[in-house]
């Protein structure tokens, strides 16, 4: 309730006055009755500006306790005028900063419940801004639907955290033991592993693999590299969920991948999966933070990967034809003159300046990039994307220094001539210092 009133204070302020305007309205009424019975409606609308005294309210308010019958009346008729118009603005749309249905391009753009709105929960890489967050709001629909009541995130973090302690102790009650390979119905139950790179051959006792079964390696740290043969088409519930150590997978064949196949497997950087790929469960990939996906991009993987924000590899090998490339020459020769043009972006704090133009820029990750970043915005938005693409990231921070890259010309004062010689010389400051010395005169 105190919030309520906080956020429509201003509505029922102006319901208020309207209600008071009523009552001195109906006072002033009465003070200009004709013997008769008629009212003189100029001389009432002049007489309000009488009434806006104290010694007026207090004997409009007392005229109402006495049972007056135009004091009564005018106190009735601005309270259902007052009630009417504050309802009105509290339910009127709040005032965006930004034109509808565009973002408006600041870290400071809209309410700060419609931050809320559009925030993802998901987003555990510094929230980076992609062309679904921006698709989200610019389709209000969408925002409208995600604006219903949530659970609070205390209760989604609890959930979180209860379902992966069940996760794990799932692994350590069904992780395979021993040093046996089991297979039932074409299903590989466990498989006794040899060395770090597994490669499971299609055909095990003469038995074709078809899948692989519910925690067949959960929990095996000693995968680094596994590759799966075409007979393999499905992969089951939990089946290498906490390979700690599994750093690349290649599923050619793979139509189906089960519910946290591959949670917990933190290392894992390079996923191989082909067009076949249709189905993947609940938790499949999390916190596989560093992986990648290697696919074609009009598969169902890439359409999953841009949802979850894995970055996608698209490793369709196309060869181009004659008239593709004499036509890929032509669109070349049009946009050399515009190579090398310069391009200065002026405007005020929130016209969007970073918004769109400096990160739609960044995020085609096709070159080196120099970016000037007072407030940090941009690195603390972009800066994972950048990594996960493969991009060193060097800053330059002039507030915390222990955070910066920079240079110590004292940390090369020995080894100076790469004699290997750790020895700390004197003569080396002097040197340092001649050398900086000479580099600071003018001419």
């Amino acid at each position: 309730m105190k919030n309520f009133i906080k956020k429509n204070l201003k509505y029922l302020l102006i319901g208020f006055f309207i209600m008071l305007g009523g009552l001195l309205f109906g006072h002033s009424i009465a003070e200009n009755v004709g013997r008769k019975g008629r009212i003189d409606w100029f001389g009432a609308v002049l007489g309000l500006a009488d009434q806006l005294s104290f010694g007026g309210f207090f004997g409009a308010v007392g005229a109402v306790f006495t049972g007056e019958k135009y004091e009564t009346l005018g106190l009735l008729c601005g309270t259902v005028i007052g009630a009417f118009a504050a309802l009105i603005g509290i339910k009127m749309p709040k005032k965006r900063l930004h034109r509808k249905g565009v973002e408006h391009g600041s870290a400071h753009w809209g309410t700060a419940e419609e931050k809320e709105v559009i925030r993802d929960s998901k987003d555990f890489f510094n929230n980076v801004i992609v062309a679904s967050d921006i698709f989200l709001v610019i389709d209000r629909k969408k925002r409208d639907q995600n604006a219903k009541p949530k659970k609070k995130k205390s209760d989604d973090k609890t959930a979180e955290e209860t379902r992966h302690k069940a996760l794990n102790d799932k692994i350590k009650a069904h992780s395979p033991v021993g040093n046996e390979t089991v297979i039932e119905k074409g299903i590989l139950i466990k498989y006794r592993i040899t060395d770090e790179n597994t490669e499971i051959p299609s055909m095990i006792d003469k038995q074709k693999i078809k899948g692989i079964g519910e925690y067949a390696f959960a929990g095996c740290d000693n995968i680094k590299t596994l590759k799966l043969p075409d007979s393999i088409t499905s992969i089951g519930e939990y089946a290498f969920a906490g390979c700690k150590s599994l750093e690349k997978v290649e599923a050619p064949k793979v139509k189906a991948v089960g519910k946290s196949a591959f949670e917990d497997c933190t290392d894992i950087k390079e996923m191989h999966l082909s067009s076949a790929l249709h189905k993947i469960g609940s938790h499949a990939f999390t916190n596989c933070f560093q992986m990648d996906f290697y696919c074609p991009s009009d598969s169902a993987a890439a359409a999953y990967a841009a949802k979850n924000y894995i970055y996608v590899v698209d490793k369709a090998d196309k060869e181009l034809t004659a008239d593709e490339v004499i036509r890929h020459s032509k669109n070349a020769e049009k946009i050399k003159p515009m190579l090398n043009l310069n391009m200065m972006v002026i405007g005020g704090s929130g016209t969007g300046k970073s918004r769109f133009y400096v990160k739609p820029n960044l995020m085609q990750l096709n070159t080196s990039f120099v970016v000037t970043d007072p407030s940090g915005e941009l690195l603390e938005s972009c800066g994972m994307m950048l990594k996960r693409a493969g991009y060193k990231i060097k800053v330059f921070n002039i507030e915390k220094m222990e955070y910066s890259s920079n240079y110590n010309p004292f940390h090369y004062l020995n080894d100076i001539d790469g004699s290997g010689d750790k020895k700390y010389k004197p003569e080396n400051v002097i040197k340092m210092i001649k050398t900086f010395m000479e580099n600071t005169k003018g001419g």
